[in-house]
């Protein structure tokens, strides 16, 4: 996604997203860029009114020069992770020696 693909994007969210829990719209202020590729983009969109936040991805056709969403999802962001958290998530996998990937699709499946 270009930088011009981008605008026109962050222009849609802001006027086609809405909070799933106040219905009140996203500023474009407060829709925050996480990651792009060449087709889609990952936001991050935080309510002024309820303060509640979602992660937002969108998928981009392009089709004679217009730009489309055709995939959107939503995921609300759960409790807020502490900088205590953060720091034995280091010192754990700073200590661990195993196969990651096995030790996250054991503990999905619990």
């Amino acid at each position: 996604m270009n930088l011009f693909e981008l605008r026109i994007v962050l222009r849609q969210l802001r006027h086609e997203l809405e909070c799933p829990n106040c219905k009140k719209a996203y500023p474009e202020r407060k829709i925050r860029i996480l990651g792009t590729t060449l087709e889609s983009g990952a936001f991050l969109a935080s309510c002024t009114e309820c303060s509640q936040e979602i992660i937002v991805n969108v998928t981009i056709e392009r089709r004679h020069r217009k730009i489309s969403t055709s995939k959107r999802h939503y995921w609300k962001i759960g409790e807020k992770v502490s900088a205590d958290e953060v720091l034995d998530m280091r010192n754990f996998l700073g200590q661990f020696n195993g196969d990651l990937t096995k030790l996250i699709i054991t503990n999905e499946k619990k």
